[in-house]
């Protein structure tokens, strides 16, 4: 009597998992947006979103959910049900958590969807300002030390990255770092005056910039960037910063791992198409669109990268250029041997033992 009873119940357990995910979606889909709106984040998700909605014929309600560097957002999804109803809108900053004490949890509760975009950090000021490049801003410092007020997001974030690298090649510069909550409410406080200068990602200034609310200073890549082809590469103003570059934010969709196999691959396909659609911010220049899907491997090697960088920002500055293991060449060398798009097996980057040793 019991074998059957608990062959009953295990049969009726499997029938309504395949119902579910046969149905799937039949409710709203809350997505938990790390960052604030407006930002670069928000910005990626409410642009691929819509379409994506329109492949798996369902609605995706989001909510931008900020705080602790997008720490509460993480840890809000991680506890929810896996069942795909709860999906997690995020940036590269899960990667930090563990080994800067922001939290438990990082990407590795996760299975990811898409990573939809890589951002190009851009360091932009104020309209008012009285310098009108990089090297205009460094003469200002020097010459007003502490009082040039910086955007910041918190630890690990694009500004913090952007700033390190900053003191690493320029020497440590006296800014007054002032906090947000994303680089959205920093842009708009760039606007109207509260702070100076703020390191972000060009898909979010690019529109003030266009708007003459503020203004470029310097493209934090090898290269001028397609859609401001005026706007100066650091590397011109100093070529050690090649060093470090490219290095940039990614923006992906994930869930917590344990959600059904067939509900994953409905998500992923419908990530997908909205991804490839003409109107996604996306196919932007200013993102360049990583096409991955279930690519763990490429996940780990940057969350490996991002561990050996979070030691480096404790004392806000990276290593010293001929330190081949500091963690922006690591990533400069993964990105320059594994371009997206590939399923070829990719190593993952060890910590130094310096960096081992402070995480312990």
């Amino acid at each position: 009597m019991y074998p059957k009873l608990i062959g009953a119940l295990v049969a009726l357990g499997l029938t309504a998992t395949a119902a579910t995910a046969q149905n799937y979606p039949s409710k709203e889909i809350q997505g938990i947006i790390q960052w604030g709106a407006g930002g670069s984040t928000d910005t990626v998700m409410r642009s691929v979103t819509p379409h994506a909605e329109e492949v798996l014929g369902g609605t995706v309600v989001m909510q931008n959910m900020t705080g602790a560097v997008g720490a509460i957002a993480l840890n809000h999804v991680a506890g929810a049900a896996a069942d795909g109803y709860t999906l997690l809108m995020g940036a590269e900053n899960p990667m930090l958590y563990k080994i800067m004490g922001l939290g438990d949890k990082d990407y590795g509760e996760f299975i990811p969807i898409n990573i939809l975009a890589r951002g190009t950090p851009i360091l932009v000021a104020n309209k008012d300002a009285p310098y009108d490049d990089y090297a205009g801003l460094l003469a200002y410092i020097a010459e007003n030390p502490g009082e040039v007020r910086i955007g910041s997001t918190g630890p690990g974030g694009v500004p913090s990255v952007v700033t390190a690298m900053m003191n690493t090649v320029e020497g440590e510069l006296d800014l007054i770092a002032v906090p947000y909550d994303g680089d959205g409410p920093a842009l708009t406080a760039l606007q109207g005056g509260a702070i100076d200068v703020m390191p972000a990602v060009l898909g979010a200034a690019i529109e003030g910039i266009r708007a003459g609310s503020i203004k470029p200073l310097t493209v934090f890549d090898l290269a001028p960037n397609s859609k401001l082809p005026d706007v100066p590469a650091v590397t011109s103003f100093n070529e050690t910063y090649s060093t470090y570059l490219p290095w940039g934010p990614f923006f992906g969709v994930f869930v917590p791992q344990g959600t059904p196999d067939d509900v994953v691959a409905k998500l992923v396909d419908a990530y997908a198409a909205g991804a490839r659609h003409p109107d996604a911010e996306c196919h932007s220049a200013a993102t360049r669109r990583l096409r991955v899907h279930f690519q763990l491997c490429r996940l780990t090697q940057r969350m490996a990268v991002s561990e050996e960088l979070s030691c480096r920002l404790r004392s806000r500055r990276l290593a010293s250029p001929d330190d081949k293991t500091q963690p922006l060449s690591l990533f400069q060398n993964i990105t320059r041997d594994h371009p997206p798009g590939g399923d070829d097996v990719c190593p993952v980057p060890a910590l130094t033992s310096q960096c081992r040793g402070s995480a312990a």
